[in-house]
């Protein structure tokens, strides 16, 4: 048996079939449709003072659930999001991790606006020169911030 002959394309045509048209799943609609491209592990928690079995005592929280199923919560229980809430944020080592990245974004912040971003330039030499000389500018400007805070502390003690 023969294979089927394609029509000879022609100039100014495009062909319309599912071969060229970069057929993409349309993942917005599937979100609607509650599909996700990423599957997340969930947990349902539920209230002691109900499951396994109701008691008697009565909800501390005096929540308004409390005569239907009491307090229900479903979240996130993949290892990343059991991360976050597992994170001891009033430790030491938190804050001073917390510290530098926002010092971080600080300094991103500032390059941002000296236009590192978009750079106005072609190649990458030039961009990468750019750079250099943006986070130059960024520390001059750290260490003059630092030399006019000892300078007003000095004259503060002195006075």
């Amino acid at each position: 048996m023969a294979a089927p002959q394609r029509p000879l394309p022609v100039p100014g045509v495009r062909r319309q079939d599912a071969r060229y048209r970069g057929a993409r799943p349309n993942r917005q609609r599937d979100r609607a449709q509650g599909d996700r491209s990423v599957p997340h592990e969930r947990a349902r928690y539920v209230c002691p003072l109900h499951f396994p079995k109701k008691t008697a005592e009565a909800c501390p929280a005096n929540d308004e659930h409390w005569n239907k199923k009491g307090c229900v919560t479903t979240i996130a229980a993949s290892i990343g999001a059991r991360l976050r809430y597992q994170i001891d944020r009033s430790s030491q080592q938190f804050k001073d991790v917390l510290k530098q990245r926002t010092a971080t974004e600080r300094i991103n912040s500032q390059a941002v606006d000296l236009g590192i971003e978009r750079p106005k330039l072609r190649n990458a030499a030039s961009i990468a020169n750019h750079n250099t000389l943006t986070y130059v500018l960024i520390n001059l400007h750290a260490l003059q911030r630092v030399r006019q805070r000892k300078a007003e502390r000095k004259q503060a003690s002195t006075a």
